[in-house]
C-alpha cells in the first residue's frame, strides 16, 4: 500500500512530442508520471490542440489529470515502478450537470 504524507504534485510538466510528463511529489519520493495525447484531449473534452497548446492543455486541466495520476498510484501494487501512465481509457467523463471544477474537486476527495 502507498502511503502519502505531504503530497505536493506540482512538478513543471513537459512536453515531450507524444505525451505531457509530470511527477507527483511526497515529501520521501517521487513518482514520474505521463498523459497522453488522447487522454489529454479526452480531459480537456477537445478533438484538437494545436502543437503548441498541449502545455497550456494541461495546466488548465491539472487538477482532475493529478487527481487521476494519484487514484492509479494508489490503485497499482506497491512494488510497482516506472512511469505511472494516464491513457484514455483512465479518464471518466465528467458526470452530468456538474462543473469541470466541481467534478475534479470531487475526484480528489474520492482518491
Amino acid at each position: 500500500m502507498h502511503v502519502l504524507h505531504n503530497l505536493q504534485p506540482r512538478s513543471r510538466p513537459r512536453w515531450d512530442g507524444n505525451r505531457v510528463t509530470f511527477q507527483l511529489t511526497d515529501r520521501d519520493s517521487c513518482v514520474d508520471c505521463a498523459i497522453s495525447r488522447a487522454a489529454l484531449l479526452d480531459v480537456a473534452q477537445r478533438s484538437y490542440l494545436p502543437p503548441d497548446g498541449w502545455l497550456a492543455c494541461f495546466l488548465k486541466s491539472r487538477d482532475r489529470i493529478e487527481a487521476i495520476a494519484l487514484a492509479k498510484l494508489l490503485a497499482r501494487p506497491h512494488h510497482a515502478s516506472g512511469v505511472l501512465n494516464i491513457w484514455s481509457e483512465d479518464v471518466d467523463p465528467w458526470p452530468p450537470n456538474m462543473p469541470a471544477a466541481a467534478s475534479a474537486a470531487a475526484m480528489r476527495q474520492s482518491a
